[in-house]
C-alpha cells in the first residue's frame, strides 16, 4: 500500500504491541484502519476534484478547437473556391477578345 514490505509490517506491529499493550491492541487496530479509511476516502475524493477540475474543461478547449479547426478548413475551401472561380474567370476574360477592340 505505501511501499511497505512485511519484515517492516511485523517489525510495526512489535513495537506497536510493546508500545500500546496487549490489551488496548484491538481498540488501536480498530481506530488505525478507521483513519486510514478516511483518509483513503479523502484522498479518492481530492483525485476525483483534481480530475474534474482539470480533465472536464480541457475536454471542453480541445472540443472547442476542433470545431475551430473544422471551421477554418470550410472557410479555407470557400476561399479556395472563390480564388479559383476569379482566376478562370480573369483568364477567360483574358482569351475572349473584346468587343470595344473588335470594332474599331
Amino acid at each position: 500500500m505505501f511501499g511497505i514490505s512485511l519484515p517492516e509490517i511485523t517489525i510495526i506491529c512489535i513495537v506497536l504491541l510493546l508500545v500500546v499493550g496487549p490489551e488496548r491492541m484491538p481498540e488501536a487496530t480498530k481506530k488505525a484502519a478507521h483513519f486510514f479509511g478516511k483518509f483513503r476516502n479523502q484522498t479518492d475524493a481530492m483525485r476525483r476534484e483534481l480530475y474534474n477540475t482539470m480533465y472536464t474543461p480541457a475536454k471542453e478547449i480541445s472540443q472547442d478547437i476542433t470545431k475551430a479547426k473544422t471551421s477554418l478548413m470550410t472557410v479555407k475551401s470557400e476561399i479556395t473556391e472563390e480564388v479559383r472561380q476569379a482566376s478562370q474567370q480573369a483568364t477567360d476574360a483574358l482569351d475572349t477578345p473584346s468587343e470595344d477592340k473588335s470594332s474599331t
